[in-house]
């Protein structure tokens, strides 16, 4: 990126790559910019490691717990849908 401002999304994309945790060599290399670049833009736009990392703990946390309610509501339909069917079959066999 020599000589050029870079936009928005192309900042995100390098600092996208910092935190999926490539070197910081090969995001320069990758995105054309030099090791100065990469700092100022970790500087600007980025969060220091301890935040990211504490940041991704909570997003896992969070992910797991909507996990286990996405299952124990699966498991509340499963339930619901066997209590229909045994009503719907005590109706017909009223009906009969």
């Amino acid at each position: 990126m020599k000589n050029k401002q870079a936009d928005l999304v192309q900042i995100a994309g390098v600092l996208r790559d910092l935190e999926i945790g490539l070197p910081e060599a090969e995001i320069c290399e990758r995105h054309g910019i030099t090791a100065e670049t990469l700092r100022a833009w970790c500087d600007q736009y980025g969060q220091n490691r301890e935040e990211r990392v504490a940041r991704m703990r909570a997003l896992e946390e969070e992910n797991a717990r909507l996990r286990r309610l996405t299952k124990e509501l699966a498991a509340d339909k499963e339930v619901a849908e066997r209590i229909i069917d045994k009503i719907e079959q005590m109706e017909r066999k009223e009906r009969k």
